[in-house]
């Protein structure tokens, strides 16, 4: 696929309806899967409709206003890059483990939320300038491509109908996937250079128009929806009990190795190079002390969103200042719930058809990272046994079944590739060509940062 002509640069400020307009492509992308663990961790714990639906405000609130604060930058605080903050689907099980606990409860999970979140911005920040060196292109590079391969079934799913949705694969599902695909491909590849920067909005709303007749848009869930509603902090109270910091505390490491895929795949798509220290230690903050403030209103850690990755590159937008529009709006929505109903209502196939293309982008920014380096015997293999085991428990968690399940997280998926690779990348020799690749990369990041 040819990439769009590029209309914004990373410090761009389009104009205010244009850059609105924009930024609701980020939040269109995200706002599913953002919604979604609040919609999973209350049915699980059996929160009423009432209970349900503050939780999933509170997750669009704590969402909007991280997003800004990483985009934007707030003193040392945010990597001032086009990153999407929302909520994550790695803490997840543990939450609902937590909340589920009747020892514990949602004032023990939010309590540990925010612990986790200091945690990581305190250490966090030490620890990725400590390991900046082990953290080269070949780890970073193929952690963004494992962040695309792991997301690409969830883009299926999505064209398919929705994951246990009774429809799922019907010809109806897959023929508007197909539909909103080709209209996102045509309007990138042959629209005008605006056309080209809202090809993904634009097909998620045309794709949504022809999902109307067709009986597959709910409108209940718009007309029950109130007008207004405010988040409240600390709804259920607070708690602070190890049994629930300790564990929520590892899962901080594996979402961490994740923001460094993220960061890179992002920084490499914006500005062609890989993130300064400033852009990563600024990131890491941002995710850490948006993680605590989440937990503060109620919600799960905010994290980076590998989903408007790819987002980047089709689009050819850069504007970091495009993802704060989209902040203000994803803040705005969390104050009107019928409005934020409206984006819930977008039909799994026709956001499906849209995914598929970004997360495909995703795994060739990888790609692109990767390629950047001497694909010598060793960084082959770090990159093969990383993938190999990391996404290959991914797609068989059942092979994992007699490990406790925080093993489970830190062996499988991006977390467990992400690691796996760092540790190769750190035991095993290097040959002098490496040596002398990384210390360019290292040089040259030091040179773009001053």
């Amino acid at each position: 696929m040819k990439i769009s002509k590029i209309h914004y640069e990373l410090n761009d400020r389009p104009p205010l309806g244009t850059g609105f307009l924009l930024g609701f492509q980020h939040i269109a992308v995200m706002f599913g899967g953002n919604v979604a663990v609040s919609l999973i961790l209350a049915g699980a714990i059996g929160l009423s409709g009432i209970d349900t639906a503050f939780l999933i405000q509170c997750a669009m609130f704590a969402a909007g206003v991280t997003t800004i604060i990483q985009a934007l930058g707030v003193g040392p605080v945010g990597s001032k890059l086009p990153i999407v903050m929302g909520s994550s689907f790695i803490f997840l099980g543990t939450s609902i483990a937590i909340a589920g606990n009747p020892a514990l409860g949602l004032g023990a999970l939010f309590g540990a939320i925010i612990v986790g979140g200091l945690l990581e911005a305190l250490f966090g920040y030490w620890i990725l300038k400590a390991l900046r060196k082990a953290f080269s292109p070949i780890v970073t590079g193929t952690v963004v491509l494992a962040i695309g391969l792991s997301l690409l079934g969830v883009a299926v799913d999505y064209a398919a109908g929705g994951l246990g949705a009774p429809d799922y694969g019907s010809a109806l599902n897959l023929g508007l996937a197909a539909f909103t695909l080709i209209v996102v491909i045509l309007l990138n590849q042959f629209g005008s250079p605006r056309i080209k920067a809202g090809s993904v909005i634009l097909g998620l709303i045309i794709g949504f128009i022809v999902a109307i007749p067709l009986g597959l848009v709910d409108f209940t869930g718009i007309k029950a929806a109130s007008w207004f509603a405010f988040p409240r902090p600390f709804n259920w109270g607070i708690s602070f009990k190890m049994e629930a910091i300790i564990p929520m505390a590892f899962l901080y490491l594996v979402s961490m190795i994740e923001f460094v895929g993220d960061i890179t795949g992002v920084s490499i798509n914006a500005v062609d190079r890989t993130p300064t220290e400033r852009e990563f230690t600024g990131g890491i903050l941002a995710d850490g002390l948006g993680s605590a403030f989440s937990g503060i209103f109620n919600c799960t850690p905010n994290v980076s969103y590998s989903q408007n990755v790819g987002l980047i590159p089709l689009t050819g937008i850069k504007s970091r200042f495009v993802v704060v529009y989209g902040g203000i709006l994803m803040t705005a929505l969390a104050f009107i719930p019928k409005v934020s109903s409206l984006v819930v209502a977008i039909p799994a196939p026709v956001l499906g058809g849209v995914l598929i293309s970004m997360f495909g982008l995703i795994v060739v920014s990888g790609i692109k990272v990767i390629i950047t380096q001497h694909l010598t015997q060793r960084n082959m293999l770090v990159i093969g046994i990383a993938l190999g085991v990391g996404m290959g428990l991914n797609s068989r968690p059942d092979a994992l079944a007699i490990l406790p399940p925080l093993m489970q997280t830190l062996l499988s998926g991006v977390g467990g590739t992400g690691l796996i690779a760092l540790l190769l990348n750190i035991v095993l020799p290097r040959l002098e060509e490496d040596k002398e690749e990384e210390e360019l990369v290292v040089d040259e990041t030091y040179r773009t940062e001053n």
